[in-house]
């Protein structure tokens, strides 16, 4: 098996590459994301605008396992801001990764999706199919997420290139950067670093501001156990043609998860949420049904929140899972 990956710079897919390299799997990829300048180039990826056709096929090769990892994308408030830029960009990209894997027969496309797709639903736990009975996504990015699930059906229904969907239900980690044009408008990262950068830096007695009241529901899922669930998924056989929910089985409110991050950086302050007007496409509740990774997959995504977070505030050198600890951050609020 030989693995190509869009986005292969990005938060989700670094963690997969470092899988793959354990496991002696070769792999290249294309990202057109700007590198941050306190982390490398990962070796395999080419620099390229994953827009275009050409460039995704040039660096593909025939029978490659196509993992379409590469999208727009930030907190709830960056793709309220954007959401032509979002569904433009995004269906250009998994349109061209559909186009070549199509040219260069790919023995299967592996399409990274989202949660939110099932922005519109009641059935909780939500199981794999329930974006089908449900209404559809009220934001341009969900819509585009299902489009993409769309592209990979249809690739397989007209074209017989095969697929495996995979849904990560709001993964969280060390190494996540801002957005691409990203601001420093609140909303813009994702709620585990917003939170995090915010409590970083507040001032002693102040509260944290939150969209919301903080009741909103969430199954944070560590990146590392995202990216073991998409590569037990791209070489099952029995993920050929199924979607997947790739999730923690526990979930969390936002007030749960600040409180449990208060407690890390400012353990000596009170703690005190400022509810802020929240976004009015939020998603409240996310609750993933995960029995048919376990069963397809033998996947569960174990890792606590609590050692995900102690991961996040160690020291770069030293984050894997097992290397946790109690103490209080380098870095803390004043």
């Amino acid at each position: 098996m030989r693995v190509f990956l869009t986005g292969a710079a990005g938060f989700i897919a670094r963690s997969l590459e470092r899988l793959l390299d354990k496991e002696g799997i070769e792999w290249s990829g294309i990202d057109n994301a700007r590198p941050a300048v306190d982390r490398p180039w990962p070796n395999g990826v080419t620099a390229g605008d994953a827009r275009s056709i050409d460039n995704q096929a040039d660096l593909m090769k025939d029978g490659d396992v196509v993992v379409a990892a590469a999208a727009m994308m930030g907190g709830v408030g960056y793709f309220n801001r954007r959401p032509y830029g979002v569904l433009r960009d995004n269906s250009q990209i998994v349109a061209a990764t559909c186009e070549a894997a199509l040219w260069r027969r790919a023995s299967r496309v592996v399409m990274v999706s989202s949660s939110i797709v099932y922005d519109g639903t009641n059935e909780f736990p939500t199981p794999e199919g329930a974006q089908l009975r449900c209404p559809p996504p009220r934001t341009a990015y969900g819509m585009q997420k299902l489009t993409c699930e769309t592209f990979a059906v249809s690739l397989w229904r007209q074209h017989q290139i095969p697929y495996t969907i995979v849904r990560p239900f709001n993964a969280i980690g060390p190494d996540e950067q801002p957005p691409q044009g990203a601001t420093q408008d609140d909303g813009e990262m994702h709620v585990v670093p917003d939170l995090i950068r915010k409590m970083q830096f507040k001032k002693r007695g102040e509260p944290i501001p939150v969209f919301g009241d903080g009741s909103q529901y969430r199954h944070y899922t560590y990146v590392g156990d995202v990216a073991r669930g998409i590569l037990e998924a791209m070489r099952s056989s029995k993920a050929v043609n199924e979607d997947y929910n790739i999730a923690c089985p526990y979930g969390h409110t936002v007030r749960e998860l600040a409180e449990m991050i208060h407690e890390r950086i400012c353990p000596d302050d009170d703690f005190e949420l400022l509810p802020t007007e929240g976004w009015p496409l939020d998603v409240q509740k996310r609750v993933p049904a995960v029995s048919k990774a376990e069963r397809d997959l033998h996947f569960q995504a174990l890792t606590s929140l609590g050692d995900v977070l102690d991961l996040m505030l160690r020291d770069p050198d030293d984050r894997s899972p097992s290397a946790t600890t109690s103490g209080a951050p380098s870095d803390s609020c004043t």
